[in-house]
């Protein structure tokens, strides 16, 4: 670190743009809490500065632990912390005054603190047994480009630390309007040609929109609706996996506007679509979900699986 990014640090420090949370303390991340990016701070946490994108919260020690309070908030608490939420720009968010309103069974507390060292070693037993089975998990995109290479879709495995070097026209940029400003955008038309995997693979490469095409859906106005629905929010779908986690919130009034995926074949989330919010629609359930879904039918003679 040069001098110069050392004095903007240090003034950042200052500004209270970032800070060095205290030991047992707990981190609430604001933006889309709903994901359960909570964060306990232990001493070797405690070496670390974050941003103000978390909640910065100090538990009574007396009350309640910072990892217990952990893995309420993840569990039991989960659904009173996300119905604090408010809308940010398509996503969920949460501020440090709306945790005023966010309260805690006494009774609760007490059972807590009368089995504190059994939940705390049972926390301990089950993190040294996440950390045991961790690194014997396969990734699904590493399981994806395994069999892409095996049936000669791909011609090789790229991994995600190579990097790639190009000169940029800065007069072609106005090319792509649609396109977004960026390293992996440019590259992905001007070095790949657009095309998803490289060009000595043995299949023709087919453009998505010739698949796909946007499904006309009906939009339901927030308030009272005429018949039940099955409400859909991200957190009851599993990135990358295509899962339906739970099916069982059925609803007769929403508070915002929601889609309806009826006749859809399948839904892909717009919003950060790294994390694959993508699965099939089954058109016998009543579904409805947040406008971040985007309901699509399928433009061509094939398996919506594929």
């Amino acid at each position: 670190m040069d001098l110069a990014e050392k004095e903007r640090l240090i003034k950042k420090i200052e500004n209270g743009d970032i800070f060095k949370p205290e030991k047992d303390s707990l981190l609430i991340a604001s933006v889309r809490p709903n994901l359960k990016k909570f964060v306990p701070i232990t001493s070797e946490e405690q070496e670390f500065y974050f941003t103000k994108a978390f909640i910065y919260l100090r538990p009574k020690q007396n009350l309640i632990e910072s990892r217990l309070l952990k893995y309420l908030l993840r569990t039991v608490l989960f659904e009173r912390l996300v119905g604090l939420c408010r809308e940010g720009k398509g996503y969920p968010t949460l501020k440090e005054g709306d945790l005023k309103f966010f309260f805690i069974d006494s009774k609760l507390i007490e059972k807590l603190r009368s089995n504190r060292a059994k939940l705390l070693e049972k926390i301990d037993e089950n993190e040294r047994a996440i950390l045991r089975i961790k690194p014997k998990i396969e990734v699904i995109q590493d399981i994806i480009e395994d069999a892409f290479v095996k049936y000669k879709i791909k011609s090789k495995w790229l991994a995600d630390s190579s990097e790639e070097h190009f000169s940029v026209n800065s007069r072609k940029v106005g090319d792509n309007l649609f396109l977004r400003l960026g390293a992996q955008y440019y590259a992905f038309f001007e070095v790949h040609q657009g095309l998803l995997f490289d060009e000595n693979g043995m299949f023709e490469q087919v453009p998505l929109g010739r698949l796909i095409k946007k499904y006309k859906a009906q939009i339901l106005k927030k308030g009272t609706l005429e018949s039940p629905y099955m409400l859909l929010d991200l957190e009851q779908l599993e990135a990358k996996t295509g899962r339906i986690l739970d099916e069982s919130n059925e609803v007769e009034e929403i508070g915002s506007d929601k889609v309806l995926f009826g006749d859809a074949d399948i839904v892909i989330s717009k919003i950060d679509p790294y994390l694959a919010y993508v699965f099939i629609n089954n058109k016998s359930k009543n579904f409805i979900g947040t406008t971040e879904l985007v309901p699509f039918e399928l433009n061509a003679n094939i398996d919506v699986h594929y």
